[in-house]
């Protein structure tokens, strides 16, 4: 005979099997679902015909073209007016001209 008190108990102290504790760990899951990654900076130190030196965040990377950084910028096009790559699946063309505005892609997440 099974005592009804003994099982209907959790299996481990702290489970929880009603709908709210569910609905809860849920809402919690999908909290953290939403925060974005961390941002990257990527600049074009030096670029080459099929390769791109960047910068991302402050580790230099050489880079071939279809190559994907361990950051997950990929570079899809490169020659000596600009590279051309992929983060966070958005193209972004990279110069080496003076000023951040023109070469840096901030907040991408």
């Amino acid at each position: 005979m099974v005592d009804k008190e003994a099982a209907s108990l959790p299996e481990r102290p702290g489970e929880t099997h009603s709908p709210a504790g569910r609905a809860v760990a849920l809402c919690l899951l999908l909290a953290f679902a939403a925060v974005p990654a961390a941002a990257l900076e990527v600049s074009a130190v030096a670029l080459f015909k099929s390769r791109a030196m960047l910068n991302i965040d402050g580790r230099q990377r050489l880079l071939q073209v279809g190559e994907t950084s361990p950051e997950g910028v990929t570079l899809v096009q490169a020659d000596a007016a600009g590279a051309r790559v992929v983060i966070a699946g958005q193209e972004q063309v990279l110069t080496l001209d003076r000023g951040c505005p023109k070469f840096c892609v901030r907040g991408v997440t």
